[in-house]
């Protein structure tokens, strides 16, 4: 639970409507069918944040050996900026089996997502130029201390 006030949980096949409308409303990448499939890939790590019994958060990570891919994160409007993001990447790390390191990327120019992996312990490593139809790709990592 953290100090955030919420519970974070692995997701469940009945998160996905309250999943999808954070996603419609955040960067709007993912549809349904890629939510409902991670449920099913056995290294994929896919957790929501409930606050008052409603999905407020999710989070979807592959986790391969000692490397956790974060794949998407999302937080709902009313909630941002409170450390649920923060508290969902602990929670990944904290019940992955062995992780030594945490990687994402991001658009180049979505400055609020670069402050967070900043503020949560993550380096710039890289760029794929283009990657995006409208932007460069931004790729960084997080060593996991022990």
């Amino acid at each position: 639970m953290e100090n955030t006030g919420c519970h974070i949980r692995s997701a469940q096949l009945k998160d996905i409507d309250a999943v999808l409308e954070i996603e419609i409303k955040g960067s709007n990448l993912w549809n349904r069918d890629f939510f409902t499939r991670e449920l099913d890939i056995s290294f994929s790590r896919f957790c929501v944040a409930e606050y008052d019994s409603h999905v407020i958060a999710f989070a979807v990570a592959w986790e391969i050996e000692d490397e956790i891919q974060l794949l998407n994160i999302g937080v709902s409007d009313g909630h941002k900026r409170r450390g649920i993001g923060s508290a969902l990447i602990r929670y990944l790390l904290k019940t992955s089996s062995n992780p030594g390191k945490i990687y994402v990327e991001l658009k180049e120019k979505n400055s609020t997502a670069y402050l967070f992996y900043t503020s949560n312990g993550f380096l710039r490593t890289g760029t794929r130029k283009n990657y995006y139809s409208d932007d460069n790709a931004l790729l960084m990592e997080k060593t996991v201390e022990e």
